[in-house]
């Protein structure tokens, strides 16, 4: 094992396991898509059929209800006031809605939070939202009321209130806080970063229209391409990453345990080469014994 003896000693580099929080990281908007891509190569299967499943499940029955209920003749050209009429009834659809995709978010954000850390994610997770379906549907509400409110004064406050709160969903499933630390620990990680990480969503809207100028059918793969990368973003301004690579031996800065025997003398000590210790000075002749004679038996000996 390497080591530098006259190195000062030094603490160990902290080993954070993934999920305990640690360091924020850096991160750039188009390197953090990039990584996302790379991700997505891997676990499409999983992120994209998970995501596709819960469009399905919410959006065919609202669609079906809305055809039966509320039909709309072929062809024919709706008047304001008919639109309108149209999205109030369509309003109790729309809240069912929002009830089951907060449940589903629960797995959807494990699932992606997994991919990003480099994990393998499993399918079954989508349908593990019970323990905090409930925590993250309160905090859907009052985020969306926040935006609601902010929004109808200016569009401009509504977007800054997303951006500084959108981690909030993900502390109250990945970091498992309460409502009101979740919020408080979403602003306190977006605080200086409001500028990245608008441009960080805007990339991702346009990555979502693409998708659906793709056929209408892109959105299946960018909508969760988007989502993971959403994951990254968290992971880095938290610290919640998975856990850093152990350094090897080789490389590290000093000897975690001491060797067998006990740590050798600083360099420059020890005895000359072909054994035998420090040579007597003088020569060879060593210390002469106090009026000549021999010195006592068992070799060399102090002054008497």
């Amino acid at each position: 094992m390497n080591y530098n003896p006259y190195a000062a000693p030094q603490a160990p580099p902290p080993q954070q396991p993934p999920g305990q929080g640690g360091m924020p990281q850096p991160w750039e908007v188009g390197e953090v898509y990039g990584q996302a891509w790379e991700i997505f190569k891997k676990q499409w299967v999983v992120v994209v059929l998970s995501w596709f499943l819960v469009a399905i499940l919410i959006g065919v029955p609202i669609q079906i209800v809305r055809v039966v209920f509320l039909p709309i003749p072929f062809g024919r050209v709706m008047g304001v006031d008919e639109m309108i009429a149209l999205y109030r009834g369509m309003l109790p659809l729309y809240g069912v809605a929002f009830i089951f995709q907060a449940f589903f978010d629960v797995g959807l954000i494990r699932i992606q939070c997994a991919a990003a850390r480099g994990e393998t994610p499993n399918f079954a997770t989508l349908f593990s939202g019970g323990a905090r379906f409930l925590p993250l549907l309160v905090v859907k509400i009052l985020l969306a009321m926040l935006i609601g409110v902010f929004s109808g004064c200016l569009v401009v406050p509504g977007i800054l209130v997303f951006v500084a709160l959108w981690p909030v969903d993900y502390f109250i499933v990945d970091a498992n806080q309460d409502i009101a630390t979740a919020f408080k620990s979403a602003w306190a990680v977006t605080r200086g970063q409001w500028m990245p990480m608008f441009l960080f969503f805007l990339l991702g809207f346009l990555l979502y229209v693409g998708g659906f100028a793709a056929c209408c059918i892109g959105w299946i793969a960018t909508y969760p391409l988007y989502r993971v990368a959403k994951a990254i973003v968290f992971l880095r301004i938290t610290g919640r990453g998975a856990a850093m690579p152990a350094v090897p031996a080789q490389f590290a800065p000093y000897p975690q345990q001491p060797p067998p025997g006990g740590y050798p003398p600083p360099g420059g000590y020890g005895p000359p080469g072909g054994g035998g210790g420090y040579p007597p000075p003088g020569g060879g002749g060593g210390y002469p014994p106090p009026g000549g004679g021999a010195p006592p038996g068992g070799g060399w000996g102090p002054p008497q």
